[in-house]
């Protein structure tokens, strides 16, 4: 082998590990984060959380994977982010676990919002997507069945326009609260004709 072959092949080994070392960084980044917490709600040990507006690449989307959080979604730069206080902290958890009525969710799913609970070393321990147009709530570690259905998707729309990551289609908050209010006075109503029909 001559010296310009040589050198011609330690390139080309060269290139092929820079490559390799590029896909394996491209999957790292990619693959889902896990989590790394206590495994219950209400979340334990977190040290901080932060909210997140995003936008969904495609229909039935979520940012909570089977194995961990997609965060190559939260990384993009159309993505708004907020670090929350101690007394959003508080509003959050509230809101998102302890509502008294139960939501009567859709049966879309296209979530734009989540909030993710991190620990001391910067792991994420819990994580709430919601979902305001079918007023879902999806988790990890999964919610325990006794917080099914009890988020209170007002307080949270408050709580994300105060964070300023409110940005649901181009509605205010005022307005979808106005509109969750006529569209549960309408679900009251049926269901009392419901009742006085069905004695």
């Amino acid at each position: 082998m001559t010296r310009t072959q040589g050198l011609s092949l330690l390139a080309i080994v060269t290139l092929l590990i820079a490559g390799a070392t590029v896909l394996y960084l491209r999957y790292k980044m990619s693959a889902p984060v896990p989590l790394t917490g206590s495994g219950s709600w209400p979340p334990k040990n977190f040290n901080r959380v932060i909210g997140y507006y995003f936008c969904i690449p495609e229909p039935e989307f979520s940012i909570i994977q089977e194995s961990g959080i997609d965060m190559t979604t939260l990384r993009r730069t159309d993505v708004i982010s907020k670090e929350l206080n101690s007394d959003q902290i508080k509003k959050l958890i509230n809101a998102a676990l302890y509502y008294p009525k139960t939501a009567s969710p859709a049966a879309c799913y296209s979530p734009h919002h989540i909030f993710l609970f991190f620990d001391r070393n910067n792991k994420i321990s819990n994580a709430i997507e919601v979902c305001f147009g079918c007023t879902t709530a999806s988790a990890l570690p999964p919610l325990d069945e006794s917080f099914w259905r009890h988020q209170d998707f007002r307080a949270l729309a408050r709580l994300c326009d105060e964070l300023g990551i409110w940005d649901n289609k181009g509605l205010s908050v005022k307005k979808y609260i106005q509109l969750r209010d006529e569209n549960d006075s309408l679900l009251e109503n049926n269901g009392e004709q419901d009742a006085a029909a069905n004695p």
